[in-house]
This record gives C-alpha cells, sequence and structure tokens, in this order.
C-alpha cells in the first residue's frame, strides 16, 4: 500500500483528500447515524495529506472541499466549514511542521496553547466589540439554543448557567476535534511509514506552564460583577472570564495528564489505567476538574518532577 500510494502525484492525492473531506463532511445528510460519527472526522484526510505530503499539497486539499461547499451551497456554508476545518488544518500542520535550530519539532501541546490563545483573543475581541454596540450576545445565545432545541429541554435555571459558557464550549469542542483529528492522522501515517513528522512521544505533549494565570484572570473577570465594588462590566465581559476559564482549562488538562501519566508508570499496565482516567474524565466532570487542577498546582509544585524523576528527560 505504501509503494502505492507513493507511486501516486501529490497533487492528486491532496485532490482526493479534499474529496473525502467532502464526503465525510455531508455524509449525515444521507447516513443518519453513521455519517455523523464520519462528520467528526471530516478533516482527518486535510490532516492526513498535511502530515504526509507538506504544507502544500494540505492547503489544496482543504481548497477542494472549500471550493465544493462554496459552488453547491453557497458563500455562508463555504465560510463555515473554512472555519470549522480549514483554518484549523493550516495553522496545525504548519506548526507542527516546525523545527527549531536544533531540529526539534514543535510540540503538539504548544500548538494547542496557539489554538487556546487565538479563540480566546478572537472570541474577547467579538465581545468587546458587541459590547461597545450594545448588542446582547446572552439573548442571541439563548435564541440560537431555542432553535436547535425543544422548548423544556433545558430549564431556565440551567439555561442562565449553561449561556455564558457556551463560547467557551464551543471554542473547546472546535479545538478537541481538531487537535484529535490531527494525532490520529499522524498516527496513521506513522503506521504506514508516510510520516513527515516522527511518531507522536510523551514530548509532545509538553504544555508550557503559565496557563494558570489565564485561569485565574478569567475568574476575576467574571466574579468581578459579584463583588462589592462595582468595576460596571457589562454581560459581554462575564462571557468572556468564562470563556477564558473553559479554554484555559485544556491545557491544564493535559499538563493534569501528564503528571498522572508519569505518575502511573511505576505500575504495571500503566498504560491501560491511564488511558481509563481519560474515559473517565471525558465523560464525568469532576474527575476532569480534578486533573485540571493538578494542571495548576504543577507549576507551583513541580508535580512532574516529583513523581516522575527517573522519566525526566521526557520532560
Amino acid at each position: 500500500m505504501q509503494k502505492t500510494i507513493s507511486e501516486l502525484s501529490p497533487v492528486l492525492i491532496a485532490i482526493m483528500g479534499g474529496a473525502l473531506c467532502t464526503v465525510f463532511s455531508l455524509s449525515p445528510l444521507f447516513i443518519p447515524v453513521l455519517g455523523f460519527l464520519l462528520s467528526y472526522f471530516a478533516a482527518l484526510p486535510l490532516y492526513m495529506v498535511g502530515f504526509g505530503w507538506g504544507k502544500s499539497n494540505g492547503a489544496i486539499a482543504c481548497l477542494v472541499p472549500f471550493l465544493l461547499f462554496f459552488l453547491a451551497l453557497g458563500p455562508n456554508q463555504a465560510g463555515l466549514f473554512a472555519i470549522m476545518n480549514v483554518i484549523p488544518t493550516i495553522l496545525i500542520v504548519h506548526l507542527s511542521l516546525r523545527q527549531n535550530s536544533d531540529q526539534q519539532w514543535y510540540p503538539l501541546g504548544h500548538v494547542i496553547s496557539w489554538l487556546v490563545a487565538v479563540v480566546i483573543v478572537v472570541v474577547s475581541a467579538a465581545l468587546i466589540i458587541a459590547s461597545a454596540n450594545n448588542i446582547d450576545v446572552m439573548a442571541g445565545i439563548q435564541n440560537w439554543i431555542n432553535s436547535i432545541l425543544e422548548p423544556g429541554i433545558i430549564s431556565e435555571t440551567s439555561s442562565a448557567n449553561i449561556i455564558p459558557f457556551s463560547l467557551g464550549i464551543i471554542g473547546a469542542s472546535w479545538i478537541i476535534v481538531n487537535m484529535v483529528n490531527a494525532v490520529v492522522a499522524i498516527k496513521l501515517l506513522a503506521n504506514f511509514k508516510l510520516n513527515l513528522r516522527p511518531p507522536l512521544s510523551l514530548a509532545d505533549w509538553h504544555v508550557p506552564n503559565y496557563w494558570d494565570i489565564p485561569l485565574i484572570i478569567g475568574i476575576l473577570i467574571f466574579i468581578a460583577p459579584h463583588l462589592p465594588i462595582n468595576f460596571g462590566l457589562s454581560e459581554n465581559f462575564v462571557i468572556i472570564g468564562k470563556t477564558i476559564v473553559s479554554l484555559s482549562s485544556i491545557p491544564l488538562f493535559i499538563i493534569g495528564l501528564h503528571v498522572i501519566y508519569l505518575w502511573l508508570m511505576q505500575f504495571k499496565n500503566s498504560r491501560f489505567l491511564f488511558n481509563v482516567i481519560v474515559v473517565i474524565a471525558f465523560f464525568l466532570v469532576w474527575p476532569a476538574l480534578l486533573i485540571v487542577g493538578l494542571g495548576v498546582l504543577e507549576p507551583w509544585y513541580g508535580l512532574r518532577q516529583r513523581v516522575g524523576q527517573k522519566h525526566i528527560q521526557d520532560l
């Protein structure tokens, strides 16, 4: 298979990858259940082209479905597709294929940090502009939720608690889905020895230790209206604070998982135990929050060094 693929023109592979991405994206229209699952991996062919045949061919692969969406469904759907798939693919592939002066690859943990920072800046700027123009973002989100869900599914109390976090949740989902696609693409290409970047290692999940600071800033912003001193912040600024908290939790979660992984290496079946913890954390809130808490404590107490001295060279 490797020989057959390598004999094809890179441009042809890019076009095929773009066409497959289009099929995955539109599959829910034709295969309701399976298609919904495939749509989550719509960007996978784009990442495989980028990580296997380079940035230029990856860009060509991204252009194919964008043009098909533009011609078939119009500029609005094409723009949404670009935001969901094209822009993150180009950004992640570009950053992931970078090397520093020592020929070391850019860690995926740093790529995730970049994505989180970009989403925080974009959402915050949009909300500040909306606030300056007296636009009620919370009412707009409420109307959007009402348009896609039947009345009564979410109580008014739950809705009031969820809405301020909704932009952060959407941004976090966007980052997670794209990073899952990127990781799967790298692993598949490595299996066929078609990868431009080496297989993933523990060092790839190294995340900068400064994400506790944005988390604290976000908490201060969204509790400011409840303090005795009136700062005059609008509801949009509360959404900014909760968005920062939601998104900052992603790199902190990875740092916390890094601590747990190093601690589990002293046990048999450590990889199995680690996978179980990850699955539980994705389905239950409290384990995830505890892992984020480990991520917050790590830069202050050096937890990774304490629990994984013999693996320090991998950090």
